[in-house]
């Protein structure tokens, strides 16, 4: 992980990650997947953002609590 990546993590993501996935807020999803797996599994249906939205925000998540610890 780069510090660019550490302080997007930490800074700029929070602050838009509960808008709605689209656009700009969307690229910030794709960029956190990438940032922990490597890759980039956007759904390719609006009907599976949810989902997407919420793994996402768990693997952020749980780097945060340990960040915390």
């Amino acid at each position: 992980m780069t510090t660019e990546d550490y302080y997007f993590l930490l800074e700029d993501f929070p602050k838009i990650m509960d808008t709605t996935l689209r656009g700009d807020t969307l690229k910030a999803y794709e960029r956190v997947e990438i940032i922990f797996s490597g890759k980039k599994s956007t759904p390719d249906c609006s009907c599976r953002y949810r989902s997407y939205k919420e793994n996402v925000l768990r693997i952020y998540n749980k780097w945060r609590e340990k960040q915390n610890t």
